[in-house]
């Protein structure tokens, strides 16, 4: 069969693509060589072609792994042959099978891992931990094509992407032209990885840069007493690993071991290579280096100390008020929560006695709502951005819950404030120049934080009850739309009930997903064999139990999403793709999403389907 699936999710306003009895994949390796029907890439220097955007990119050919045809050779010696023509006809073995086999054969097990190292250095085996169990598996070499069929290339580019587009969408080289990209895809070689195989070894150095360009890898930490792997991380598409080892050389051991939790392509770089790019290119090693010194301050920050969640609201232009929606979040969490909440604004934290009608003398008020407002600041001959660390400090140690409202123009303290943000809410308003501004500081602050461990959500809201020259919503990437609301009652009284409905929607929707950063989606199709209707109601109910009792809740787009795809065996095919979708804690996420994987792996089989799609924080891979 040869479908894909391309999904638009209306209620969400995304294009996303999934397969489904669909991945177009031709694997052409030196066995069909040595059948005759292509040339053996051993022989022929002729560089395989990537098709993408119309246009054919020519692509690396990969040398990892051993071609059929090679078994024969005289340089493969004869224990060499022997080993992997047995292995080659199984998925796996594990040492103590292959001991078994080879005392078969005169070969002690003494003799038998020197002869595996050695085949795994020369790349013609690799290596899984599958069940708790080390196996070995042969890595043949050979030609592969994936090539979208019938999509457009926003949606194919979600699967499967050439290198230069992959490259251009990483940080690490947004600052290099087109023909610098392509001097450095021309460096890397692609790689594909089995779910198990493992890329990284714990108190090992490597001498490979890899960039993960769709899947999932675990970084694990491996017992061999319990033969058992505690899930440390994940890492996903768009992401770099084994820059350590590259940076510190041979002292620069992995402290944990990276494996790949679903099948896995990456772009591998030679050591020697990414440091002569780091020295070449001054772009690239600084933007290295604020990435690997994010990771720190963020790990930091978070490993320090227990703290309250913060909530940080950021108007983003002159004339636009962020202090209602800060101080509706501090009543609406301060009842649903029964905890201590406060409610804050740096650098002019003054503005709230205006607000509230408080004197002079008034440092902090006692909401009737179950809330505080902290009105003065004091030490105002310090430095805003240096007041703001004195005031969280204050607050994280007094108060179960803080929300800071911030101006645009403070730049030092919201960057500060991002660092330790929970959740981080822009607000402007339905104009092209304040969604303009909005969308450059979400992007900006995207850089400076990690955005799987704080939420990044944005308001438009109008200004008047007749807004004039406004924008249509639609076109901009926004969360929430809010109509202009006058204020009912006076702040110091206001009640949660007197909350006009959108902005008492918009409060508890951020509290409902207080500290469940991470979005989680299964994709689950409506037809099996090419094009027969099914109902998979059934699997909807039973998918969103599984997320509900996982994460504690979940939703479904169903009848809100389309997928069309083209079949080489009937044509154009439509039908309704059910998306089921739940908000996960970083915690949850990392205890569970080995059992997401393979709950989508026993969906795949009971759907006869070919592949399904899990997406976790917009970021599509394919099991």
């Amino acid at each position: 069969m040869t479908l894909l699936c391309a999904v638009r999710c209306e209620a969400c306003s995304f294009v996303v693509s999934c397969a489904q009895n669909n991945l177009v994949m031709r694997a052409e390796d030196d066995a069909m060589s040595e059948r005759g029907d292509l040339p053996s890439p051993s022989k022929s220097p002729e560089r395989d072609r990537e098709v993408s955007s119309g246009s054919e990119r020519p692509i690396a050919q990969t040398q990892t792994g051993i071609s059929l045809l090679a078994l024969t050779a005289e340089e493969i010696a004869p224990e060499q042959r022997l080993l992997i023509n047995w292995l080659a006809r199984r998925e796996q073995a594990t040492c103590n099978e292959i001991c078994t086999f080879m005392q078969q054969h005169a070969l002690s097990p003494e003799q038998v891992q020197p002869l595996l190292d050695s085949l795994l250095k020369e790349g013609l085996l690799s290596q899984a931990i599958l069940n708790g169990e080390v196996c070995y598996r042969v890595a043949f070499r050979g030609r592969t094509r994936r090539i979208g069929v019938g999509l457009p290339d926003e949606v194919w580019q979600r699967v499967d992407q050439d290198r230069l587009t992959f490259l251009r969408s990483l940080s690490l080289f947004s600052q290099l032209s087109d023909e610098q990209l392509r001097s450095i895809a021309d460096q890397m070689e692609e790689v594909h990885y089995q779910r198990g195989d493992v890329l990284l070894w714990q108190g090992k150095s490597s001498d490979c840069v890899f960039f993960i360009k769709s899947g999932i890898v675990g970084i694990t930490h491996y017992s061999l007493q319990t033969k058992t792997q505690k899930i440390l991380n994940y890492v996903r598409q768009g992401e770099i690993i084994g820059e350590y080892s590259a940076i510190s050389g041979d002292s620069g051991v992995a402290s944990a071991t990276a494996s790949a939790l679903t099948s896995v392509y990456a772009l591998k770089l030679k050591r020697d290579a990414f440091l002569a790019i780091l020295s070449q290119h001054a772009s690239v090693a600084v933007e290295l280096a604020r990435v690997l010194a994010v990771r720190l301050v963020n790990s930091s920050v978070r490993a320090s100390t227990k703290r309250a969640p913060l909530i940080v609201v950021i108007d983003v232009q002159a004339g636009i008020s962020a202090s209602s929606l800060g101080i509706a979040l501090a009543l609406t969490l301060a009842a649903e929560s029964g905890q201590r909440v406060v409610y804050t604004e740096v650098p002019e934290a003054h503005r709230l006695a205006e607000l509230f009608a408080l004197d002079a003398e008034t440092d902090t008020f006692a909401h009737d709502g179950g809330y505080d407002v902290v009105a003065q600041l004091g030490a105002s001959m310090i430095p805003p951005p240096v007041r703001a660390t004195l005031l969280l400090d204050q607050l994280f140690t007094r108060y179960a819950n803080v929300i800071v409202g911030v101006p645009y123009y403070a730049d030092e303290t919201i960057s500060y404030l991002a660092g330790y943000a929970d959740q981080i809410v822009l607000v402007g308003t339905l104009t092209s120049e304040s969604a303009a501004r909005l969308a450059a500081l979400r992007s900006a602050i995207c850089r400076q934080v990690n955005v799987e461990k704080a939420s990044i959500f944005s308001v438009l809201k109008y200004v008047a009850s007749e807004p004039t020259a406004c924008i249509d919503a639609a076109t901009w990437d926004v969360d929430f739309v809010l109509p202009y609301y006058p204020t009912s009652a006076p702040y110091a009284a206001l009640t949660p009930d007197e909350l006009p409905e959108a902005l008492r929607h918009f409060a508890t929707t951020l509290i409902d997903r207080l500290g469940r950063t991470n979005a989680v989606s299964l994709y689950i199709p409506t037809t099996v064999d090419v094009n027969t209707a099914v109902d998979t109601m059934p699997y909807v109910e039973r998918t969103l139990a599984f997320f509900g009792q996982l994460f504690g809740g979940a939703t479904t787009t169903t009848l809100h999403a389309r997928g069309v795809w083209s079949s080489a065996e009937v044509g154009l095919v439509s039908e309704t793709i059910h998306i089921v979708r739940s908000y996960a804690a970083q915690a949850d996420l990392d205890a569970h999403l080995q059992h997401i994987l393979d709950y989508a792996e026993q969906l795949k089989c009971e759907l006869r389907q070919e592949a399904m799609a899990v997406e976790v924080n917009q970021k599509l891979m394919l099991i």
